[in-house]
């Protein structure tokens, strides 16, 4: 999580988020394009009902990032404690989890903030030239107080966003002999993803028209 913060790279993440779930297929035993075709269904359900879930999403999304504090946390724990042992690595991990997931979901809103500023850091660092962190830091909290002032219209373009990368990199993992689903191979597939997005989008536009901010 560190080294994504300092250098972030959404498709490097996709990848590794892609290698992890092909592990975990040899791991289980099972095929491959199990692990990745129950993800499918979990963004496309994302993609539809985000806004719906935004509590409960906001909230697991804390936790993962809990979850990977919670390593440095644990290493940074060990110069201190060597004799300690290296599976409870993974025990630390998830209490600092399990602790994100609580305070997110009492806290939704302060939650939403965070959630919403490390989106936009990482968009901009994208979009902006090496050498301007500090513009992106500063775009990144501009686009948390639009985050908290328009919650609705954010949070379903957030998450559209992100199922549909999620969808076609699954996609890309179960057909890996379709070029046009490979992100970073072809440019269909960023087009793919891009249209997904907006259907994604228009779902959740008018399906809560009578939301409130």
């Amino acid at each position: 999580m560190l080294a994504f913060l300092k250098h972030p790279d959404p498709w490097a993440l996709l990848e590794s988020f892609t290698e992890w779930l092909t592990h975990l297929a040899e791991s289980l035993s099972v095929a491959t394009w199990i692990p990745f075709a129950v993800v499918l269904v979990l963004a496309v359900i994302l993609g539809q009902a985000g806004y719906r879930l935004i509590k409960l999403v906001t909230a697991l999304s804390l936790g993962v990032v809990g979850y990977f504090l919670g390593e440095p946390l644990y290493a940074l724990l060990c110069t201190r404690v060597p004799e300690a042992p290296c599976w409870l690595i993974y025990v630390f991990g998830g209490v600092v989890a399990i602790l994100f997931f609580a305070l997110a979901f009492a806290k939704f809103s302060y939650a939403w903030y965070g959630i919403a500023a490390l989106f936009g850091y990482v968009l901009l660092e994208q979009l902006l030239p090496s050498g301007y962190k500090l513009v992106s830091a500063g775009g990144a909290l501009l686009f948390a107080f639009l985050g908290v002032c328009l919650v609705r219209v954010v949070f379903i373009l957030v998450t559209s966003l992100l199922a549909s990368g999620v969808a076609v990199t699954c996609l890309g993992a179960i057909f890996p002999q379709q070029s046009v689903l490979q992100l970073g191979e072809h440019w269909g597939a960023c087009a793919i993803l891009l249209g997904l997005a907006l259907l994604f989008a228009i779902v959740q536009f008018a399906t809560n028209r009578k939301k409130k901010e």
